[in-house]
């Protein structure tokens, strides 16, 4: 980074102590708003009414994974559907250290570019970008992953196409033995614990038993595959 720009890049992240700094934002075919935002001079990413990355959809995904004890289970890879600006990827180096690989899976251009641009995903050897929809990734995916997470919104929404037993059953045959499958929900609304409730019938009706975790406004699954 150039000297000029260094030198507005920490003028910018000083004011955001005084009020959020709009970095960059885009409207794109798949997201009706995508905002990069530094407040108190953190980054952010946010969709049109919600959190995507780096805010509370990281302390959701924080908690989940403290209950879940994922620090504790071993991870070499796993799959993201979904990536926003790579939450997941932060908290799990943080207990993993970096050798763990990343697959992450993204159907909107435009969120591949704003990781790279502006929260150090540029050049990361440790993270594969798959530009896909999710649902077809699974479909034809033959690898198997220690975590396959599904993290997928349009702004506070989890597409119809993942609320069904077929995209289930299908998740859940690329988590290996002793792996986890793990599907992240709101349930701040009426609809969207409509919505979470059936993502969670979908669930136990394709792969049998599955823990649910209230945290904070997300309904959050989890599915052991079978030793």
């Amino acid at each position: 980074m150039s000297g000029p720009r260094r030198t507005r890049a920490r003028a910018r992240s000083l004011l955001s102590f005084l009020q959020p700094q709009v970095l960059e934002r885009r409207r794109t075919e798949h997201n009706p708003m995508l905002q990069v935002i530094e407040v108190n001079g953190q980054r952010r990413l946010d969709g049109l009414t919600v959190n995507y990355s780096c805010g509370s959809l990281e302390r959701v995904l924080a908690d989940a994974f403290a209950e879940l004890e994922l620090e504790r289970r071993p991870v070499g890879n796993a799959l993201l559907l979904g990536f926003g600006a790579g939450s997941a990827v932060r908290l799990l180096r943080r207990s993993h250290g970096r050798d763990v690989r990343f697959t992450a899976v993204e159907i909107d251009p435009v969120v591949i570019e704003l990781a790279r641009r502006w929260f150090a995903f540029d050049g990361d050897a440790g993270v594969e970008f798959v530009e896909a929809d999710a649902r077809a990734f699974v479909t034809t995916c033959e690898r198997r992953f220690d975590l396959v997470l599904v993290d997928v919104f349009v702004d506070e929404c989890v597409p119809k196409s993942l609320h069904g037993a077929d995209f289930a059953r299908e998740a859940g045959a690329l988590v290996r033995p002793g792996g986890r499958l793990v599907f992240n929900t709101l349930a701040d609304s009426v609809a969207r614990v409509h919505e979470s409730e059936a993502i969670e019938r979908a669930l136990r009706s394709a792969l049998g038993h599955v823990e649910r975790l209230d945290v904070r406004t997300n309904r959050v699954f989890a599915w052991e595959a079978p030793a």
